[in-house]
């Protein structure tokens, strides 16, 4: 049985929700010198792009027309792959 598109709603705004309130705020240089809390934005962004991955084509595409003109599914789906990649060589 498929997981309910509300839950991997609920996971995409707890992800936005923690890095919202860990690094708002923050110089650029603060950020970075951070390294648990650069980890920790990471793995909470590939936790969003998996569960934006994981929603039913419909769905993806109504929130694209919601967003509109702006937002572009290809290039989410690129910085979705950089930041996988970028982690597995921290991890790596």
């Amino acid at each position: 049985m498929p997981r309910d598109s509300r839950l991997y709603l609920r996971d995409m705004v707890d992800e936005a929700r923690f890095i919202e309130e860990h690094a708002q705020g923050l110089a650029f240089d603060a950020f970075f010198s951070d390294e648990v809390l650069v980890r920790a934005v990471l793995n909470s962004l590939t936790g969003l792009g998996e569960a934006a991955r994981a929603m039913p084509e419909e769905v993806r595409q109504r929130a694209l027309v919601a967003a509109g003109p702006r937002a572009n599914q290809g290039e989410l789906l690129i910085l979705r792959l950089l930041l996988v990649v970028h982690q597995a060589r921290i991890e790596g």
